[in-house]
């Protein structure tokens, strides 16, 4: 079986060009070892294209590692995606997966790459696929001040 290989996560970058190519998205929350909900209600403005704007996760009282294996966020883009690029809070770590159906378990997605958030945006390119969802897996959320896990996500923009 082939394993999958991690993609180098760039340094973050601010473009203004990115944004003007971002490809359209429909997005929603992918919570498959809780209730099946995550802010369901505010997800739509991680692809809105207005970083005032933002979804959080939901609160957790430890790290989200002892509570579930992750949760996450399901994009359909409207065409091939060549590069992912997510602006939120710092020190949040995920996978990049990819599928052709809204599979139940993030692993019987295809891993495409892993990362962990910076300040700015932080960038992965990811091969070009022709259909399908893109499911952004967060795994690790960092601690916030008040001793809760969680994380903020402002934008996630889908280049070509």
């Amino acid at each position: 079986s082939e394993q999958a290989t991690d993609t180098p996560v760039n340094p973050p970058v601010e473009t203004e060009a990115s944004a003007d190519l971002a490809i359209s998205a429909v997005a929603s929350a992918y919570d498959p070892f809780g209730d099946g909900v995550e802010n369901d209600e505010s997800i739509y403005a991680v692809v809105d294209g207005d970083r005032s704007s933002s979804w959080e996760t939901e609160t957790y009282p430890s790290p989200l590692e002892e509570t579930k294996e992750g949760v996450g966020i399901v994009l359909e883009p409207a065409r091939p995606v060549g590069a992912v690029e997510i602006v939120g809070t710092p020190g949040t770590r995920f996978t990049i997966r990819w599928s052709l159906v809204v599979a139940d378990t993030p692993d019987a997605w295809e891993r495409i790459g892993s990362g962990q958030l910076l300040t700015g945006t932080t960038r992965i390119d990811v091969a070009d696929r022709d259909a399908g969802y893109w499911l952004i897996w967060f795994t690790s959320l960092p601690e916030r001040p008040d001793g809760s896990y969680g994380a903020t996500i402002d934008e996630i923009r889908l280049l070509p």
